[in-house]
């Protein structure tokens, strides 16, 4: 087990190094230039898209969570062979394809960000929405891993996309100090100042071993994860400001696990938003 965790810190060290000698073949195309996926194909393969989430689930999700809206997840790469043995080698075997793929959930949520932060709002006429004194922090933190599991791989993908995606983010947002970011809450619809970018490690523990889920239907998705997180209430927020947590995964398939973590941190946090980004999705219905 501590041979894995070497492994793959020397494998995270050494791919820099790799890198700087000779381009890397791009994995859609295998042209030579220089990127895990080169820019060609991410324009192809990668968008922002809105997962759909069935009834059932969502029925369940509803009976013991006080949200008005539907809840929003996100994923970039569509369901197909090639993609799912992108996302099992980085899920596996490479922890360091974690900043490319942290790179692009940041570009796509800064261009993207008010819309996502926003239900069916006009967006024409930015400047026409009023003004808050009431600031906006972003939360973001990942789905866990249960601790023997977790130990065994050596690594949780998801929380080494949402650290990399935390300071990616902050790069990008850095060079716009004055940006106004357009947010709908109970309180309404308000341009906000962005207070704060953090990362929150570990804010949701994994206290029940699930079976794998991707041989379960729905109702056995629901039972399997009924009670298996908690809140992990030595961490405190702010709540004299607007907070928004984004939850990331490296992949939705029916949206279950996601919207158990979302239950939690709307149940115990009182965040004002919870938002899903993954890696990897597909539209069932």
């Amino acid at each position: 087990m501590l041979f894995k965790k070497i492994y793959y810190i020397f494998l995270a060290c050494l791919e820099p190094l790799l890198d700087s000698f000779s381009s890397r073949l791009c994995f859609f195309c295998r042209n030579n230039l220089g990127a895990l996926v080169c820019d060609n194909c991410v324009k192809e393969h990668l968008s922002l898209k809105k997962k759909v989430i069935d009834y059932k689930i969502l029925d369940n999700f509803f009976l013991d969570h006080e949200q008005v809206f539907h809840p929003k997840i996100f994923y970039l790469i569509n369901f197909f062979k090639k993609t799912s043995y992108l996302i099992k080698k980085a899920k596996y075997t490479r922890p360091h394809f974690s900043k490319f793929f942290a790179q692009q959930l940041s570009f796509f949520f800064v261009e993207n960000l008010n819309q996502i932060l926003t239900d069916d709002v006009n967006l024409a006429y930015v400047e026409d929405f009023p003004y808050s004194s009431i600031k906006l922090n972003i939360f973001i933190t990942h789905s866990p891993m249960y601790l023997e599991k977790e130990k065994n791989r050596a690594f949780n993908f998801a929380a080494l996309l949402a650290e990399d995606l935390s300071s990616s983010l902050l790069d990008h947002l850095q060079k716009s100090r004055n940006m106004k970011i357009i947010f709908q809450s109970s309180r309404g619809i308000y341009q906000h100042d962005l207070a704060k970018i953090e990362f929150l490690e570990n804010f949701f523990v994994r206290i029940k071993d699930t079976k794998p889920l991707f041989n379960l239907g729905q109702e056995s998705r629901i039972s399997e994860l009924s009670n298996a997180f908690k809140i992990n209430k030595s961490i405190s927020l702010g709540l004299e400001d607007l907070n928004v947590l984004l939850i990331i995964d490296d992949i939705c398939t029916t949206g279950s696990t996601m919207l158990e973590l979302m239950k939690l941190s709307r149940i115990y946090a009182d965040f004002d938003e919870q938002i899903g980004f993954t890696l990897y999705g597909r539209n069932l219905i």
